[in-house]
């Protein structure tokens, strides 16, 4: 599926968890979903398009510009979050360098993990679920720059598979 903005992203994901992918409309942004023959697990990919032949999609160059995983866990009710990104200044430093080409500004950066975890909230309020969950690194650098702005709260739990890691959790929004 392709939109013209970020809010036009926002507003589709957020009516209705869809897993559909079209290829000839136009748009400056493209959204996918990860094949997956797990119905608990749900992979988006959100891509900035760079128009091709005749301003059509054909021969357009993309670039992942933000994506998330997530990890249904309906006997728990809880809606793990092992992976999620943004290509921003922070992924950057993460990585060491701008692997997907350059760096979203803030202000997109911040629409778009706001549309992430959004989705997130979706999907976790679908599936009859009550919470999120995000393991972060003790280091907290994640959680302080992100993950807390989106209401998440340290359980003080270590994550099961890495002691290094922490739990926080979120209640789904209703």
């Amino acid at each position: 599926m392709n939109f013209t903005n970020l809010l036009s992203i926002s507003k589709y994901l957020n009516t209705k968890v869809r897993e559909q992918i079209g290829f000839f409309s136009r748009g400056k942004y493209s959204i996918s979903w990860l094949n997956e023959t797990n119905p608990n697990s749900k992979n988006l990919r959100i891509n900035l398009i760079e128009p091709g032949l005749f301003g059509t999609c054909f021969f357009a160059k993309t670039r992942p510009i933000g994506g998330i995983n997530l990890n249904i866990d309906k006997p728990n009710k809880i809606v793990d979050i092992p992976w999620w990104f943004v290509n921003d200044i922070n992924f950057v430093q993460m990585v060491g360098s701008e692997v997907y080409g350059p760096v979203l500004k803030n202000a997109e950066a911040e629409e778009l993990k706001t549309i992430l975890f959004n989705y997130a909230n979706t999907v976790g309020k679908e599936a009859n679920c009550t919470m999120l969950k995000r393991d972060i690194h003790n280091n907290m650098k994640e959680y302080n720059s992100t993950i807390k702005n989106f209401g998440f709260k340290i359980t003080g739990e270590k994550a099961l598979d890495n002691t290094h890691w922490l739990v926080t959790t979120k209640p789904i929004d209703c």
